[in-house]
């Protein structure tokens, strides 16, 4: 289950995006980032209650390698599990070669990297976890948590992000009222299409999910961000990108073109370069 999940609900139905403020830019990322390490610190504490090491899904991405980092930095010792269709899948060259820096470093992590594919008795399975007779396909979700399910019972998910930082193509795609109306039109998708699933999935395997980016804190230091400060034109989620580049998240993660846990299945792969 996703921990606190009631109440990250409300929280979610009732957000505001540029609640009224008179802070810099600079303040309000520090606002951020603290409110992050706060979410981060606390979620790794009760984890280690009964687990001697934090697991969390780890994509390669932005969101999950800033996560990554402020997990360490907390010196949590930490197995990162990385799920893909093929051996080549960006997800999986991208997180392997910078959890390979990280080890050069001497921080405490693991990598596991995982090559799916969804079975007809997974796809029946899910439809069981989800009550959906009719699903076609298997979520992401569902395979991600029986993929850990052998190694863990509690880990860190990174959902929430891109929902409140305009992390989506489609958030450049309009400007003005209109970037307002799509910001609100995923948030408003993110319970339905995202959390109730991942609600649905990790009960079915028993994993409790801790998802720092949904805390009530940090959910409040982003609603502080104008529409500019958080995505234009050029950039999405500005403030994420701004702190992984502060926190050391390589410039190859910081430029990739990534569209989230949806693409881990798919048979896409990075040309040129393997495991």
């Amino acid at each position: 289950m996703i921990m606190g999940y009631n109440a990250l609900k409300d929280r979610i139905m009732d957000y505001k995006f540029c609640r009224p403020n008179t802070l810099e830019y600079s303040e309000k990322l520090e606002l951020f980032e603290s409110a992050i390490n706060k979410a981060v610190k606390r979620s790794g504490d009760e984890i280690l209650e009964r687990q001697d090491k934090i697991h969390m899904g780890y994509s390669g991405g932005v969101d999950s390698s800033l996560m990554l980092l402020k997990l360490l930095q907390c010196d949590f010792p930490v197995v990162a599990h990385t799920m893909a269709s093929n051996e080549n899948h960006p997800d999986l060259v991208y997180a392997a070669d910078f959890v390979s820096s990280l080890k050069e470093k001497s921080k405490y992590i693991e990598h596991k990297k995982h090559l799916v594919a969804a079975t007809t008795d997974d796809l029946e399975k899910y439809k069981l976890a989800v009550n959906q007779p009719s699903a076609e396909r298997v979520d992401e979700y569902f395979m991600l948590f029986k993929t850990i399910h052998p190694y863990a019972d509690r880990m860190v998910q990174c959902d929430c992000i891109d929902e409140l930082m305009g992390g989506y193509y489609a958030h450049q795609k309009v400007e003005g009222e209109e970037r307002l109306k799509t910001l609100k039109e995923f948030m408003s998708k993110l319970i339905p299409d995202h959390l109730q699933i991942a609600e649905q999935t990790s009960n079915h395997f028993g994993i409790d999910v801790y998802v720092p980016y949904g805390d009530r804190e940090v959910m409040e230091a982003a609603s502080l961000f104008t529409i500019p400060e958080l995505v234009d034109n050029e950039r999405r989620k500005k403030p994420v990108y701004d702190l992984a580049k502060r926190n050391g998240v390589p410039e190859a993660i910081i430029k990739r073109r990534k569209y989230g846990l949806v693409s881990a299945l798919e048979n896409i792969h990075l040309p040129g370069k393997t495991l």
